[in-house]
């Protein structure tokens, strides 16, 4: 009689969620899910970049975690908008996988409250151009009873680049005179008895005399030859 041969099938991770057509919200709270072959345990779980190599260190949302199928997180991490995947390894790093490619994005709108608490910038928007060390008043409105705000300077990728006020009443503007010189700046507002209610501005320039709309046009080259010289003495 023949030996009975058992042929083992490979250990195999398929994530189902995030997807493709996946789309999160920098601050919202999403669940990650996947199957997996049976003795599969140690699940570590990161976010790659997606235009990266598949070898570049993750950033770790969980290190080692039983084999549920499952994982919820809040997405509060410093991350910049763009294409990601998911990346889910087993029994060490023996066994991974990669979801498809989905979208990161910032809420635009901000944070609002369980009672519809809101906060809106209203200036400085995409069309001012502030001068280094020029007095500036930032103006807001907001919805709810929020008391007291934070105020901060933001760069593109959301990190914290200046803190303009702290702890100041919510009267709808402030007044602070401008340090730096930079390109792609936003005003975020916070409330400070609820962190998960803010606002943000939209983007603008400090210390230069255009506004971030020219200068995206210029470097892009969406300028007639006559505005490009214009605009390039401007710069000189």
């Amino acid at each position: 009689m023949w030996p009975k041969i058992t042929i083992k099938k490979p250990l195999k991770i398929k994530i189902t969620k995030p997807t493709s057509e996946s789309v999160w919200i920098r601050g919202k709270t999403y669940t990650i899910e996947w199957e997996s072959s049976e003795n599969i345990n140690n699940i570590g779980i990161g976010l790659i970049i997606d235009d990266l190599p598949l070898n570049q260190i993750p950033f770790n949302l969980c290190d080692s975690m039983d084999n549920l199928g499952k994982f919820k997180f809040n997405l509060i991490y410093q991350l910049l908008p763009g294409k990601y995947r998911v990346i889910i390894w087993g029994n060490g790093i023996n066994v991974e996988s990669t979801s498809e490619a989905f979208e990161l994005k910032e809420d635009e709108r901000g944070g609002i409250g369980e009672n519809g608490e809101s906060i809106t910038i209203i200036r400085p928007n995409s069309n001012d151009v502030i001068q280094y060390e020029e007095k500036t008043t930032i103006r807001w409105t907001s919805t709810g009873e929020i008391k007291n705000v934070n105020i901060d300077l933001l760069d593109r990728r959301g990190y914290e680049k200046i803190c303009i006020a702290r702890n100041i009443p919510n009267k709808g503007h402030y007044e602070f005179i401008t340090e730096y010189s930079f390109t792609d700046n936003r005003i975020k507002i916070t409330s400070v008895e609820n962190p998960n209610i803010y606002g943000y501005s939209e983007y603008f320039t400090i210390g230069l005399n255009f506004s971030l709309a020219e200068y995206k046009r210029w470097s892009s080259g969406d300028m007639s030859k006559d505005e490009y010289e214009r605009f390039k003495e401007r710069l000189s």
